[in-house]
């Protein structure tokens, strides 16, 4: 390889790794209001026939917590799934 030029293994490592998350809907908290399902950038909170949030494109969901944040009754939690080889050991 010419000198000045390298390859960096940061390279690889940079590329950021897609982000997941969990969500957790407390049914019997829930009204079935519509906020979460107005307020998500990306349409990944639909509802049942019942009204009922559904989340119908999970993978779908950038982690903003719009849905968290704008319930008035806490029945939605978003938390961001870690790979096993990330997760603190006890």
């Amino acid at each position: 390889m010419a000198k000045g030029l390298m390859e960096s293994e940061d390279v690889v490592s940079k590329k950021k790794k897609a982000r997941r998350f969990k969500h957790i809907l407390f049914k019997d908290w829930c009204k079935a209001c519509g906020i979460c399902v107005a307020f998500c950038p990306q349409a990944v909170i639909g509802q049942d026939s019942d009204g009922t949030p559904v989340f119908k494109r999970p993978q779908d969901c950038t982690g903003c917590r719009f849905c968290e944040f704008l319930c008035p009754d806490f029945a939605i939690t978003v938390e961001e799934e870690r790979p096993v080889d990330e997760r603190e050991e006890p």
